[in-house]
């Protein structure tokens, strides 16, 4: 594979250039430069319009993560550093890739082209922020994942300092990383000149970028996020159920309270009519005192000692 080929494999700056005046690449084999008859610059002008677009907004919603996240509420939470450390990161990788669609737009790639150094902190800045990335968002979804299945652990593992100390290492690690890829950088002339990775570090630079940039991150953030939504799935099902034999309980202990209230009732009740069945009885015949004569004033303190030995209702 020769240094032109990879370098149309991971840039495609090399195209672009054709396709912004309107000419098709391949044509250099030939010598001729052929125009294409659709108008690639009304195009290309759309796309770099929503570029812009895109890159603008994206700004905006990551500056406004950290007046956000200054809450005194959230001053002593983890998920706050991940999302400021991520903030940063992804505002970086939208400046250069806003001033990269730009300059190829206006061909004028050549500023930072033919500059070796401005080229290298280009792409130095560039590689290690797209790869710190995704590893920003594996620590946030592990620091939920110890919130989710481990609860009771999570005063002790998801705090601020330990958050800090994870972005801290996943950055110098992402730097260590990207180091190697800078000490031979050759600057390719052509239609745009571009600076690449020379064909030495082509396959290290290749690896880096399909395993620890794409397929490693993205299955470490699907399994995780698989097994948060299992746990809390059962977590909700044994809520539910807890919740419906909670209400199970009270709903027979107050049926129980009830039945008893309505047989203290009954009972009072009948009390009650047997008492004034005995006091209708002596109404009738008469109440003797010991001289044997009837006492009619005794027939009022007979019943008034009768309803007061009497207790009906409800208590």
């Amino acid at each position: 594979m020769t240094l032109d080929e990879t370098t149309r494999m991971f840039d495609v700056t090399t195209d672009m250039g054709g396709l912004l005046i309107g000419t098709v690449p391949n044509s250099e084999s030939n010598g001729t430069n052929t125009t294409v008859g659709i108008n690639f610059n009304t195009r290309h002008t759309v796309v770099w319009v929503f570029n812009v677009i895109t890159v603008l907004v994206g700004l905006v919603g990551n500056v406004l993560v950290f007046p956000l996240m200054r809450d005194a509420k959230l001053y002593y939470l983890s998920f706050p550093v991940y999302l400021r450390f991520l903030s940063f990161s992804d505002s970086a990788v939208l400046i250069i890739f806003g001033i990269k669609e730009s300059l190829r737009y206006f061909q004028s790639y050549y500023l930072i082209g033919g500059n070796l150094a401005v080229c290298m902190l280009l792409k130095f800045m560039q590689y290690t922020m797209t790869q710190l990335s995704p590893w920003l968002v594996v620590g946030l979804t592990l620091d939920r994942f110890y919130c989710v299945v481990f609860p009771m652990k999570r005063d002790r593992l998801c705090t601020r300092r330990k958050a800090t100390i994870v972005c801290s290492c996943l950055t110098a690690v992402s730097v260590v990383m990207t180091i190697p890829l800078m000490y031979d950088i050759k600057v390719v002339k052509g239609r745009d000149t571009i600076c690449v990775v020379s064909d030495l570090l082509m396959s290290y630079f290749a690896s880096v970028r399909l395993v620890f940039n794409s397929t490693l991150p993205c299955a470490m953030i699907l399994v995780l996020n698989i097994v948060i939504g299992i746990h809390i799935q059962r977590s909700a099902a044994f809520r539910q159920r807890f919740t419906a034999n909670t209400t199970s309980t009270s709903s027979h202990h107050h049926h129980h309270h009830q039945l008893h209230r309505y047989q203290h009732h009954q009972h009072q009740l009948r009390r009650h009519q047997h008492h004034q069945h005995q006091l209708h009885h002596h109404q009738r015949w008469g109440y003797r005192t010991q001289a044997g004569q009837f006492t009619p004033s005794s027939h009022a303190d007979l019943d008034i000692g009768f309803r007061n030995n009497c207790s009906f209702g409800y208590h």
